[in-house]
């Protein structure tokens, strides 16, 4: 009688192969076979969600990007390339893998040239078969365009120049003339960007004109003359966008290895014209009476002829 009572008091508590009297639960096991923990990773499976950008950012500097992905961010057997630059303010821009690996930032050099404040730009990437992944090896997938966030603090300089209000007369360059002028100028450093030169055409001028920057020779604003190979050539400019019989400003773009750092010394820069005929040539403004610029003025003849106390009009922005 006494035992009857005590498993009566116990019965409760007392459960066969997972099965509880005293409240249904579920069976932690069947015959030694363990529940799953969870089905195509729901409650804690594995990752099946691929990484994603969610910011590419230039800094202050405009030497580098800085790439922020969904997740931590592993470089697998692929490689860490894959990626390319495309800024508005030039061209040939490369990205080369800084650090980044195991994070959620990844950091790149923009090889070529520095970004300037104002650009605006896209990035993209193509994935080349475990390239940039996440933990789980996931890749991240191709992006076809993706914008950048500029916030570079790099600005254009003006390098050396001589404004248009000296000019009072004109050099004339084209087939029937000279088809190779230029000015020795002194530069401060930094890398090429742009020059301006006070140009209009005479006449129905056609082709392409070119600004070219030399090493320079001679006595510096006496005899000054390009030396050696073409260091930089500028994007064409046709002539037939001149203006006729007016002078106006026309920027001349340096891109891509033509962007080249230009050190603290002496140089020239050279326009460049063999288009037209003897009535259709382009004018470019000079001051040949009160020249004040500390270079001189000089023109290709079968050779570089000097023409101390004259020079040309002429800007050289670089960025510093």
């Amino acid at each position: 009688m006494i035992r009857l009572l005590i498993f009566l008091l116990l019965l409760p508590s007392l459960s066969w192969a997972g099965f509880s009297v005293s409240g249904i639960t579920a069976p932690a096991s069947v015959a030694g076979v363990a529940a799953p923990a969870s089905v195509a990773g729901i409650d804690g499976g594995g990752d099946v969600t691929a990484p994603t950008l969610v910011s590419a950012t230039i800094p202050a500097a405009g030497t580098s990007i800085s790439l922020l992905f969904s997740e931590a961010i592993t470089v697998g057997a692929g490689g860490n390339a894959g990626w390319t630059i495309d800024m508005n303010g030039g061209a040939g821009e490369t990205l080369t893998y800084d650090s980044g690996d195991t994070t959620t930032t990844f950091v790149y050099t923009i090889g070529v040239r520095k970004i300037k404040a104002g650009e605006t730009g896209t990035v993209t990437y193509t994935q080349p078969g475990s390239g940039l992944e996440d933990a789980a090896a996931i890749d991240l997938a191709t992006i076809a365009t993706a914008v950048v966030t500029n916030n570079s603090t790099v600005a254009v300089t003006l390098d050396d120049s001589y404004v248009e209000a000296n000019q009072n007369d004109s050099m004339w360059l084209g087939a029937a003339y000279v088809t190779e002028g230029g000015q020795s100028f002194t530069s401060g450093g930094g890398t090429l960007d742009r020059v301006d030169l006070w140009l209009l055409k005479s006449g129905l001028a056609t082709g392409d004109m070119t600004v070219k920057i030399y090493a320079h020779s001679g006595t510096y604003g006496t005899s000054s003359v390009p030396t050696g190979d073409v260091l930089a050539t500028s994007g064409a400019i046709a002539s037939s966008t001149l203006a006729n019989g007016v002078y106006g400003l026309i920027s001349f773009s340096f891109t891509g290895a033509n962007r080249i750092n230009l050190t603290e010394t002496y140089y020239t820069v050279n326009l460049y014209y063999a288009g037209g005929d003897s009535a259709k040539f382009v004018k470019w403004g000079q001051d040949s009476s009160s020249s004040t610029h500390d270079g001189n003025e000089f023109y290709d003849d079968s050779g570089w002829v000097v023409e101390s106390g004259m020079d040309q009009i002429f800007y050289v922005y670089v960025v510093r």
